[in-house]
């Protein structure tokens, strides 16, 4: 089955998704950025354009919502893209448990990347392991949050695909005949 839209379409898509959702007035951190990252690497044909979708989203709600330490942006924004990482193992084999558990590892890369880096940069945590512990600590009840909403986009993005009736076989169609993807995928 061939998909009628073109990958950019579903790339503005998310984009729109992302953007419209961390805007939106909800709970701190309860954001769909997370899970379209996730489905991004999963749905687009290259991780750069689920980058790219994660970027622009970050930056576009940045200029609404205030623009912060440059290095503490570069960090964020690095560790937004955590989920992508693990479309490869997504893809293999996409199911219910192997999706909730990306959304969670995902969750969790991003938690403690970022609650790391606000520790190396010196925001006020003291220099040692009870300093990194201090700043992980501070940053859980946001990470509750975070964990909730990255579960149900997910499952709202995933769920709606699968209503939709793609499959990872509808994904083959719209690649380049004799081209293997850069996951191993056949096109």
């Amino acid at each position: 089955m061939k998909s009628p839209l073109p990958y950019w379409s579903y790339a503005l898509a998310l984009l729109a998704f992302a953007v419209l959702g961390r805007l939106a007035p909800m709970p701190e951190n309860f954001t769909p950025v997370a899970a379209v990252a996730l489905f991004g690497g999963f749905l687009l044909p290259r991780g750069w354009q689920a980058v790219a979708v994660v970027w622009s989203t970050l930056l576009i709600t940045d200029l609404f919502l205030g623009l912060y330490s440059p290095a503490l942006m570069a960090a964020v924004y690095i560790a937004a893209c955590a989920p992508i990482v693990l479309r490869s193992f997504l893809r293999k084999k996409p199911t219910v448990w192997r999706a909730g558990g990306c959304a969670l590892a995902g969750s969790a890369l991003f938690f403690v990347s970022t609650n790391t880096a606000v520790w190396l940069l010196g925001t006020g945590y003291s220099p040692d392991a009870s300093g990194l512990l201090a700043s992980l600590s501070a940053g859980v009840p946001f990470w509750r949050n975070a964990i909730v909403g990255d579960i149900l986009f997910s499952g709202v993005l995933f769920t709606a695909w699968a209503v939709a009736g793609q499959t990872t076989s509808s994904l083959r169609p719209l690649t380049h005949s004799k081209r293997i993807l850069p996951d191993g995928l056949p096109a």
